[in-house]
């Protein structure tokens, strides 16, 4: 049976493909996909599926609420039967459903952009994915205000995808990928910060963790000689945003230092740190400063974090030990106290 009639297909192309975000492939795949069929061997799985869509559309139009569950399960089992395209098709058209419904910037259309995108990603397109992810992130952003602490579960969230799908462990690291790591952990950091106030142990991790992502950046960039790629950069202009390649670096360089010192005032503002944990993180900053070769910077650094310890009862023993003798730069270690851990 054909799954959708022409009329609602050409339609839909051209809400997906205006100003929303999705892939230009969407147009090109709805138009050819207009008189979708299940081949006979594959028919019998998906009868109910097409025989509800049929009924729902006959009562309620092309654009019925209950149309949106029905082609996200239609499209899991097409997923589930090895048909990634139609499947894709599918989800798609549960997209734009959704956006008739429930408005084109709504909350309720991200679960099955998730669905898009992993399908995107799988089929081997990485900038249809990575822009479906900066929608995701942008209708959130819309919804919840850029600031707002509530858009922070999301943005974990996006991260964490990005994580498992596009670098996945074991597997060589793209520049675009560390650029959109340390562009969705430094939203991380500023959300947590506005949740829990820059004196607290989660802020103070979260821009140290910022900063290692900078780090990592821009030692790929050294070493490889590599630049992102402005269509698979999110939150970028576009493949016309040729400034990108040229101003990473200096963009990595300066928020890297900028995290490791919004770090070291986190720990100096959390009236429950110990002194040791304010010594680490003024010292990880001198760190940044002489992989970098500000030697002066680096010095000032490391005689705070020395003084900080001579002064403190407790951990007045740590500061010759620690701060006094040459030592193995610690502040890419990813245990929490790194000075207590494994050199």
């Amino acid at each position: 049976r054909a799954l959708h009639r022409r009329a609602p297909m050409v339609f839909g192309c051209l809400l997906l493909s205006a100003g929303t975000g999705l892939p230009a492939e969407v147009a090109a795949t709805e138009q050819a996909g207009s008189a979708f069929s299940a081949p006979a061997s594959r028919a019998e799985p998906l009868r109910y599926f097409l025989d509800a869509i049929e009924r729902a559309e006959s009562i309620g139009g092309a654009y019925a609420a209950e149309l949106v569950d029905l082609h996200w399960g239609m499209g899991r089992q097409l997923l589930d039967e090895g048909e990634l395209e139609w499947a894709r098709d599918a989800f798609y058209r549960a997209v734009m459903v959704s956006r008739v419904n429930a408005g084109p910037q709504s909350l309720q259309q991200t679960p099955y952009l998730y669905s898009v995108a992993d399908l995107e990603f799988r089929m081997g397109n990485r900038p249809g994915a990575v822009q479906l992810l900066d929608n995701i992130y942008r209708i959130h952003a819309r919804h919840f205000g850029e600031n707002n602490p509530e858009l922070l579960p999301e943005v974990q969230k996006i991260a964490a995808w990005y994580r498992e799908h596009l670098m996945p462990e074991g597997q060589p690291a793209r520049p675009s990928d560390l650029q959109n790591l340390g562009y969705l952990v430094a939203r991380e950091a500023a959300l947590t910060e506005a949740r829990n106030g820059l004196g607290h142990r989660e802020t103070a991790l979260m821009y140290r963790e910022l900063g290692q992502a900078h780090y990592r950046a821009l030692s790929h960039s050294v070493e490889t000689g590599l630049s992102p790629n402005p269509e698979l950069v999110m939150a970028s202009e576009g493949s016309g945003n040729i400034a990108l390649a040229e101003r990473s670096t200096l963009d990595h360089l300066g928020a890297g230092e900028q995290a490791f010192e919004r770090a070291a005032q986190s720990w100096l503002a959390n009236p429950g740190a110990t002194e040791l944990q304010r010594a680490e993180a003024i010292a990880e900053l001198g760190d940044w400063y002489l992989v970098f070769r500000y030697f002066n910077k680096a010095r000032r650094q490391y005689e705070q974090a020395y003084r900080l310890l001579a002064s403190s009862g407790d951990f007045r023993p740590l500061a010759e030990r620690y701060l006094g003798v040459p030592a193995p730069l610690r502040f890419l270690d990813p245990a929490e106290q790194f000075g207590q851990g494994p050199p």
